[in-house]
């Protein structure tokens, strides 16, 4: 018998209370690396939690530097969101993606710190070179650029995802089907 686990990266902040979760000020893009464990699954949006004042966000899809797809929604505050992409984008197993959301006022960004000391760090993997498993239904969080920046990297404005603190990540997970 197999057991599947799925971690949602935006229950576990809201678990921990928000105490480590925070609205920064600044125009950058936020990520969260991940990987289709399997074969024909696809991407149809994000779920994320922001911290930060009423705006619009525009969530991506990323794959090797390229935006996949993209969706612009409008949130009144700090809350769980939802985007819905114009279609879904099908995952190859195996093939790193990264989920990412960009304050389109350019004025915020959320960051979730995962490093030593937090409580999220304690659930996820070690960071190492390569994938980290974390989540076994149908993708696996993991380092989108390379082991210093282990489940998320940021980009300047509306930009890839391409480089990163090895202590923050975001809150936003992949609505996979």
């Amino acid at each position: 018998m197999s057991m599947t686990l799925f971690l949602s990266p935006v229950d576990m902040a809201m678990a921990v209370g928000l105490s480590q979760v925070a609205n920064q000020s600044g125009s950058i893009t936020m990520s969260l690396g991940f990987a289709a464990t399997q074969a024909g699954h696809s991407c149809t949006g994000a779920r994320g939690y922001w911290a930060g004042p009423a705006t619009t966000l525009k969530v991506s899809l990323w794959s090797a530097g390229t935006r996949l797809a993209s969706q612009t929604v409008s949130v009144s505050g700090a809350g769980v969101f939802t985007a819905s992409f114009g279609s879904s984008v099908a995952l190859t197993a195996g093939v790193q993606y990264a989920i990412s959301v960009w304050d389109t006022a350019g004025l915020n960004y959320t960051t979730m710190l995962v490093n030593a000391g937090s409580t999220l760090y304690s659930v996820l993997p070690a960071v190492e070179t390569g994938v980290n498993v974390v989540a076994g239904q149908y993708i696996e969080y993991c380092p989108y650029i390379s082991s210093s920046t282990p489940y998320g990297a940021q980009g300047s404005g509306d930009a890839n995802p391409s480089s990163g603190s090895p202590f923050y990540g975001c809150p936003i997970e992949p609505t996979v089907t």
